[in-house]
């Protein structure tokens, strides 16, 4: 006969913090290693932060993206 095992359970409070803090520290871990080292990550997210208040904001960065994908797409025949 197999014993049951509880379910574990939701994280709460200070748990929780230290798993979204975790989580955000691996994030900019795997930034830094995209960019570089940390003055190249802080510079390329210094300038998305430009971008952003250029545009008026992340959504409206999203898209003149979008459009500027589009263009640089090749041409199909």
């Amino acid at each position: 006969m197999a014993k049951k095992v509880p379910a574990p359970k939701p994280a709460t409070g200070s748990s929780r913090q230290l798993i979204d803090a975790i989580a955000a520290v691996k994030q900019i871990q795997d930034f830094i290693k995209e960019h570089g080292n940390a003055e190249k990550a802080l510079a390329a997210a210094v300038r998305v932060q430009g971008l952003i208040q250029l545009t008026g904001g992340f959504e409206a960065l999203k898209e003149a993206l979008e459009i500027v994908g589009k263009d640089d797409s090749p041409a199909q025949a």
